[in-house]
């Protein structure tokens, strides 16, 4: 079957889905095994009212994610986050929107999701390889539970994109999670691979092995790569940075943008970290998670970060394991915030915090569940 064909049969399967399905579906009640999902902090209605906020407003009729707030514009980040947040509450209907969007507008022949897409067309091919890997796990999500719904063959394919054209194979043996493509292109000739630390996800890899959606062997060399390079920005700046460049030795160093080297800074890309290690179900990735939080309690980050969401659940992730009930608090000024002043990043990134710190619906554990 040509690449053309499967396309078309895809997004007929998810109109066909969404059209039988209608409006969104409730909160997800279940886990993988039909066991009812276990009490946490962060309430079922806070966590499902955050993340229709965000879905209700930047998800356009036809599955676009809108960044209004900036131009206008699509980006595969935001796709990727809107099928984890549908996913996540349980909205088949929204799920089969958004991947059918994504696969015709920015589907590559490699697998991979071109990054940015405005007026019509893409406009920047290059992916991202944060977006790939979540993409890859709300697909693998929606297999586990939405079975026979072709979502798993999906997922293989960008998780084998992944390997193939965003896993750079340092000489030391390190494997690291590249920042895509371009990046193995401009290593070649031994240069240093450049990479995001927020763009690792523990939990993305964990779920994608457990499924047997990726090699489970490789997704380990990666997630302690990206462990790696986090502890080596953590015990040279005491934050991990947007950017960092990873020799062939293995060694780390900030960068100042994917283009220039640099000391580096803890801006809106980095206060990511702490939200993808956090609920990791291994106790070395919630360690560099929780290492953060003297940071953020000192004031890390720049200066318009300050009361931003973003910067809040960031503050959250970290927080979560000694400080649980600061945590809780956090989230919740978050979602005031977001509330108050909406933006893109800042309603992404509460919706999937509530998810990710407060439920297990997207595969990890969660720091701030009952026990």
């Amino acid at each position: 079957m040509s690449r053309a064909a499967r396309r078309l049969g895809l997004v007929a399967v998810a109109l066909v889905a969404a059209s039988a399905i209608g409006a969104a579906a409730g909160p997800w009640r279940a886990s993988r095994h039909g066991a009812p999902e276990r009490a946490v902090a962060v309430t079922a209605d806070r966590t499902t009212s955050d993340a229709r906020r965000f879905l209700e407003a930047y998800l356009a009729a036809d599955g676009r994610v809108v960044r209004h707030d900036q131009g206008g514009d699509t980006v595969s980040e935001g796709q990727a986050y809107a099928l984890l947040v549908s996913v996540g509450v349980g909205d088949r209907a929204t799920f089969d929107r958004v991947w059918a969007w994504t696969t015709v507008n920015l589907q590559r022949p490699d697998g991979l999701l071109a990054w940015r897409w405005a007026d019509g067309a893409v406009v920047d091919p290059e992916p991202a390889a944060d977006a790939d890997l979540d993409a890859a796990w709300a697909l693998a999500l929606a297999a586990r539970r939405w079975p026979r719904g072709g979502y798993e063959d999906a997922a293989r394919t960008i998780a084998d994109g992944v390997a193939a054209h965003e896993t750079a194979q340092l000489s030391d043996g390190t494997s690291v999670l590249a920042a895509g493509p371009w990046a193995i292109r401009s290593a070649a000739d031994g240069r240093p691979v450049v990479v995001n630390p927020s763009y690792a996800s523990p939990v993305a890899e964990s779920v994608l092995a457990a499924d047997g959606l990726a090699d489970p062997t490789l997704g380990a060399a990666r997630r302690a790569g990206a462990r790696r390079v986090v502890a080596a920005l953590l015990e040279d700046r005491g934050v991990p940075t947007d950017w960092a460049r990873v020799s062939q030795d293995g060694t780390t160093d900030p960068a100042d943008s994917p283009t220039e080297a640099g000391g580096g800074r803890f801006g809106w890309d980095a206060v990511r970290v702490p939200l993808r290690f956090a609920p990791s179900c291994d106790p070395a990735d919630r360690s560099l998670a929780a290492q953060l939080w003297p940071a953020f309690q000192a004031g890390a980050g720049v200066e318009a970060m300050r009361d931003h969401p973003a910067r809040l659940v960031g503050a959250a992730a970290a927080a979560a394991a000694d400080a649980p009930e600061r945590a809780q608090a956090l989230l919740d000024e978050a979602s005031e915030s977001d509330t108050a002043r909406s933006t893109y990043y800042g309603s992404a990134l509460t919706a999937l915090g509530r998810l990710l710190l407060g439920t297990d619906r997207l595969g990890g554990c969660p720091p701030l569940a009952r026990r």
